[in-house]
């Protein structure tokens, strides 16, 4: 099975190198159409010539004239005329420049895409990546996040800033305001599963989410409300979740003073790659059908995983009864370290 994914693997990255190498090749196929045309020229000349001037048939004068339009020169077959040595010379010429400009042009085109996806100006040929929707303080902590927990690629989205804020290979940049449509499709919207708005400003948030939705009805969005007050607009624009952060803040800080303990529990699953956090799993299959309290000694045995809730489609069953029992298709919400997370898998 081990073997059979890493045969998968290794085809779909060599697709991918295939996909880019034709997108260079589609970008410098002037200058190359040029070239093949003048190699073309030079090697009717070369056979012509060589097979008349050397006395050779043309065989042999196709075989010469490939080897020294390829500066390959085996030296098996050799000119003997000053016009022949003179026509070696010029072809050989021909065919070490006409190289030199492919090689100059597709370094060049390797080297400009690289610059125009630092600032943002290429459009995304992704799938089920995630659109980062605005930058700032709250979605460098989401990225860094989904970096840690995540094998998703992703795409920010930003028209405040030059170039992409995270040097990562997972992540790309576009330059532009994220409610507008063209933006958003080359960031690659429609074949996105997921989008995380932060903008700023709560109605820059409703309209970026107006526009997701618009251009793909079926992601899902978690959108930041910067006040209360728009906490059900943003939710009747399409977003899937929404957080009030700055009321969340606001109820940990006060936390810390009424109910320390909870305030640290809160700080320590909030943070990045450091301790306990909070997951979601599919509900592993000897446990459909098993009541919650066995999913909690089942997991606290195997291994030492914590679940506090059970996610049925869109309902969020928080501390459930002891005999709820889990169905097919349900998610649980769990608390336990990254390398406890990997035993489930």
């Amino acid at each position: 099975m081990t073997l059979l994914f890493a045969r998968f693997l290794f085809i779909f990255r060599m697709l991918a190198f295939i996909r880019v190498i034709l997108r260079i090749i589609s970008r410098v196929k002037k200058a190359v159409s040029s070239v093949l045309l003048v190699l073309l020229a030079t090697f009717i000349v070369g056979v012509v010539g060589f097979h008349h001037l050397e006395n050779l048939d043309w065989l042999d004068a196709f075989y010469f004239t490939f080897v020294t339009v390829a500066t390959i020169g085996f030296g098996d077959i050799t000119p003997h005329t000053i016009e022949g040595k003179i026509l070696v010379v010029i072809i050989a010429s021909v065919g070490i420049a006409s190289f030199a400009i492919v090689a100059t042009s597709i370094v060049q085109s390797m080297f400009e895409e690289s610059i125009q996806q630092m600032f943002g100006l290429v459009k995304m040929y992704l799938k089920n990546h995630v659109i980062i929707c605005g930058w700032n303080e709250t979605t460098k902590a989401a990225v860094e996040e989904l970096l840690t927990t995540t094998r998703k690629k992703i795409v920010i989205v930003d028209g405040k800033i030059d170039k992409c804020p995270i040097e990562h290979p997972r992540v790309s940049f576009i330059h532009g305001n994220c409610w507008e449509p063209a933006i958003l499709e080359k960031a690659g919207v429609k074949t996105a599963s997921h989008a995380i708005v932060a903008t700023g400003t709560d109605s820059e948030t409703i309209l970026t989410i107006l526009q997701l939705k618009a251009l793909n009805k079926n992601i899902h969005i978690a959108a930041e409300a910067r006040e209360a007050s728009s906490h059900n607009l943003i939710k009747q624009a399409g977003a899937n979740q929404v957080i009030g952060s700055l009321s969340f803040g606001g109820r940990l800080l006060a936390s810390s003073i009424t109910s320390p303990g909870s305030a640290f529990l809160m700080e320590d699953l909030s943070s990045t790659g450091a301790g306990n956090d909070l997951y979601e799993i599919e509900t592993p299959k000897e446990l459909i059908g098993k009541t919650f309290k066995e999913a909690i000694i089942h997991l606290k045995t195997q291994a030492n995983i914590l679940p506090i809730a059970i996610r049925r489609e869109n309902i969020v069953m928080i501390n459930p009864k002891l005999d709820h029992r889990l169905t097919e298709g349900d998610h649980l919400i769990i608390i336990c370290t990254p390398e406890e997370l990997r035993k489930t898998k």
